[in-house]
Formats: structure tokens, C-alpha cells, sequence
């Protein structure tokens, strides 16, 4: 679908996945939300829920992760937070003990001040950003870590080809024909431009 998720509450079980879950907790391991969606939702894997949950997908288009929205889901590893992210609820990650990678992709969020509470992880930002400050760069209740990283970007360009930035060069890489760009399809590293100065095909 498209646009936000609903809110749910806790331990009263609203939102529909809780009913397939309730006894049987298991069922759900791996959480994917597909492109379009624009939020996750208060409490929305949060407790008994998210026990066994040990991968979460998040599509480009998400900006806002709710309150409690991931609390104790005790398997989860690790977190890769997209470009568009910009707001990261109160306790969002809170409990999470098996949380120890967070990568952040784009430009530094607004993120709550207990939003990792309890998480002992290292945070990955991108080194060129100028948003990553050190007054952005907290614990957020956790003891997080801070590293910057030089950003991988990528991606499809034709059937069997696919696109990389990396240390300032384009490669484009596969076999056959680029698809053509303009009108309705754009040309995808456009957004990255500043990125590379030279192109290898």
C-alpha cells in the first residue's frame, strides 16, 4: 500500500497481525515494508510481537518510525535506516539487546532521546553529510558508537545491468542494453550526481 501506518496500542493487541502471532509468537521473524509506505506505527512490533523478529526492511519512502514501534524485539541484529528517514520515535529501538549495527543513510533525523534506550550498538553515518554533527551524534538512552562510512550507492539500469557509486566513479556493470531515460523513467543516479566524477561502463 501507500502512505501511513496506523497507530496501535500496546497489549491490547489492534493491530492485525497480533491475532496470527498471539499464541504462536514464532510466526513472525522478518518484517518487510514494502515501497510507498511512509510510517511505522506506535507499538506496531513492539513486546511479545517482536520476540522472534530477527530482519526489518524498510522501503526508501519511509520518514517517520513511531513510538515503541520496534521495542524489545530481542533477535534483532541490525537496522538500516534510508535516505528519507526524519523522525525516530520515543523508545522506538528501546530493549533491542541484540541490536548492535544502526546505519543511517541520508541526512540526520530527529531522533528521541530514549529512542535506543538500553541498545549497546555502533551507528553508521555517511562521512560527507554535514548534518552529522557531534550535538546530533548522542547515546539516545543506549551506548551507541559512532562511525562515519563513505556511502555505496546503487542500482538497476537495464535487465541485466546494474549501476555503483563508489569513491567518486560510476560503474555501470552486466550485459545487453541501458534502458533509455526521460518521460517516465529517470535516469537513477541523478539524485547522486555530486557523487562521481568519472563514468566506467
Amino acid at each position: 500500500g501507500e502512505g501511513r501506518m496506523g497507530n496501535f496500542i500496546l497489549f491490547i493487541g489492534t493491530n492485525p497481525w497480533a491475532a496470527v502471532c498471539k499464541n504462536d509468537p514464532t510466526r513472525l521473524t522478518r518484517v518487510v515494508i514494502e515501497e510507498g509506505i511512509t510510517t511505522v506505527g506506535e507499538f506496531a512490533f513492539a513486546d511479545a510481537l517482536g520476540k522472534y523478529i530477527t530482519e526489518v526492511v524498510l522501503p526508501s519512502t519511509m520518514e517517520r518510525i513511531g513510538i515503541y514501534a520496534f521495542a524489545f524485539c530481542n533477535r534483532l541484529e541490525k537496522i538500516h535506516l534510508p535516505e528519507g528517514i526524519v523522525e525516530i520515535g520515543t523508545l522506538a529501538f528501546a530493549s533491542c539487546p541484540a541490536l548492535t549495527e544502526i546505519q543511517f543513510v541520508g541526512d540526520a533525523p530527529a531522533i528521541a532521546e530514549n529512542a535506543f534506550n538500553g541498545v549497546v550498538a555502533t551507528a553508521y553515518y555517511p562521512e560527507s553529510n554535514p548534518t552529522w554533527t557531534e550535538e546530533v551524534m548522542q547515546s539516545y538512552g543506549g551506548t551507541l558508537t559512532w562511525e562515519a562510512y563513505t556511502p555505496v550507492y546503487s542500482g538497476v539500469c537495464g535487465d541485466n545491468l546494474t549501476w555503483t557509486i563508489e569513491d567518486g566513479v560510476l560503474t555501470v556493470s552486466g550485459e545487453g542494453e541501458m534502458w533509455n531515460f526521460g518521460g517516465d523513467v529517470s535516469i537513477p543516479w541523478m539524485t547522486y550526481r555530486d557523487q562521481f566524477t568519472s563514468v566506467v561502463i
